[in-house]
């Protein structure tokens, strides 16, 4: 089986779409990192937990903000961001 390697080196990618990204990801046409690689989309994890650590994780966060950046912090049973275009 012959794969296409995507070089994911940011000066050698076009502007690509996250939905780019993805695509070529499930094919396997698309090794390495994924940060930076979608053009206007930013990287990040999830973190789901009940309610009563919100405060001690939320400061956690502000505490280490360059590794742990919050983006938003959504209501039990929210989908669909209020404030930026996330979606869980």
């Amino acid at each position: 089986m012959n794969v296409r390697r995507v070089s994911t080196s940011p000066s050698a990618m076009a502007p690509a779409s996250g939905s780019q990204i993805r695509t070529l990801a499930r094919r396997g046409e698309f090794t390495g990192t994924t940060a930076a690689a979608a053009d206007g989309f930013i990287q990040a994890g999830v973190a789901i937990l009940p309610k009563p650590f919100l405060g001690e994780f939320l400061g956690y966060c502000v505490r280490n903000s360059a590794a742990l950046p919050v983006l938003e912090v959504m209501e039990p049973g929210q989908r669909e961001s209020g404030s930026s275009q996330l979606r869980v």
